[in-house]
């Protein structure tokens, strides 16, 4: 039996829209995987007809967060898992720091933030907590009470979802 010390937080990069067919997968395939966390956030907007409509989006578009033991001499769970069409790359480890940040942001609710008026499409934002505490990145869009950024990581460009709490308005890129 493993010790619930050894098992750690790995982050996965997935197809975006493919979480829940991951999902299962994980489920049926894959038992050494503990936990399995993928954050989003509710945001509620007014209709026109003054209906209010709550919807969760992906706190962190196509990024998967997953507790298991990994043994090096026989890598089970990587090796299923990147063999899986909708698993895109192995990110790397998560520290228990992060997790905390990414656990509680899930279960945050956002309604009629005003907060949202000072970000703009183009602005420079840098991330002021969680797994990406310090990136920077570009506005692509400010919409149903999030904001939707561009960061570059591990030379790719990939985009995520914040709550305005989450970023901080810089001067210009990587500053």
């Amino acid at each position: 039996m493993i010790e619930s010390e050894s098992y750690q937080w790995y982050v996965w990069y997935i197809k975006f829209g493919k979480f829940d067919v991951i999902s299962k997968y994980i489920e049926e395939k894959i038992p050494e995987v503990k936990k399995v966390l993928y954050p989003t956030i509710t945001t509620e907007r007014q209709l026109k007809n003054g209906e209010a409509k709550k919807r969760k989006t992906p706190l962190y578009g196509g990024y998967m967060f997953l507790q298991y033991h990994h043994n090096p001499e026989k890598p089970d769970v990587w090796l299923k898992l990147s063999k899986h069409p909708f698993v895109s790359a192995y990110i790397g480890p998560c520290t228990p720091k992060d997790l905390v940040s990414v656990d509680s942001l899930q279960k945050l609710e956002i309604v009629n933030s005003d907060i949202l008026k000072t970000f703009r499409v183009g602005d420079y934002v840098r991330v002021n907590g969680g797994v990406f505490k310090n990136y920077t990145g570009k506005v692509l869009a400010v919409q149903d009470k999030v904001i939707r950024v561009e960061i570059e990581a591990q030379n790719k460009h990939m985009r995520f979802v914040f709550s305005p709490e989450d970023l901080d308005i810089t001067g210009g890129p990587n500053l």
